[in-house]
């Protein structure tokens, strides 16, 4: 993508889905218990591995959203996104039958990519402007 509203987007919906998702998991700490349980921990976590992952989702996701916008208005935006975490709950899914995590914790991370996913895909409408 040659376009700089596009890499402004994805910069924006990063930096704006990083702060939702420390956020709301810190409100749903009780409930994501047993996913935190199983962590690395803070000594020997890999955090250049996890913010590169996160950066990748958010180029690919904005990608999807240029592609395939219509309007291109924040309610377009909010859908998008709402659908894009709706995918990612199969991770969730998928986590929750591999991993010894509880039901709750699978729950409260599906609500979580949901309303993390919405608010990026508002941040990439409102930023995002074709040329």
């Amino acid at each position: 993508m040659q376009n700089k509203s596009y890499w402004f987007a994805v910069i924006g919906s990063y930096i704006t889905m990083a702060i939702a998702g420390i956020g709301l998991s810190i409100a749903a700490a009780e409930q994501l218990s047993s996913l935190m349980a199983i962590s690395r921990g803070e000594e020997s976590m890999l955090m250049e591995w996890q913010l590169g992952g996160y950066l990748l989702i958010t180029i690919i996701f904005t990608y999807i959203y240029v592609k395939g916008r219509e309007s291109g208005g924040w309610q377009e935006g909010a859908r998008f996104g709402a659908l894009f975490g709706l995918m990612m709950c199969g991770v969730s899914m998928i986590n929750y039958s591999l991993l010894p995590i509880e039901m709750a914790a699978m729950i409260a991370d599906i609500v979580l990519n949901i309303i993390i996913y919405a608010i990026g895909g508002i941040t990439v409408a409102v930023i995002y402007k074709p040329e």
